[in-house]
């Protein structure tokens, strides 16, 4: 059986190397965006912040209701 687990190698290797080249991908369109935009992606960070907390904030929201 060594020649399935040489095929199972190879094709981790390939979903390892498709998940690098995806993610090099992402920062370099993320890098475009903030050259093309300085001033939006900066006003914009706020708002990303907001959206990263926002599902704590229903969660701290219903306690304090039930704490009252």
């Amino acid at each position: 059986m060594p020649a399935l687990a040489e095929l199972d190698k190879v094709s981790h290797t390939k979903v390892f190397a498709d998940a690098i080249a995806e993610s090099a991908g992402k920062t370099i369109n993320g890098v475009v965006r903030v050259a093309s935009d300085p001033v939006g992606t900066i006003t914009g960070i706020p708002a990303g912040v907001g959206r990263l907390f926002n599902p704590y904030r229903g969660r701290g929201e219903r306690r304090c209701q039930r704490e009252r």
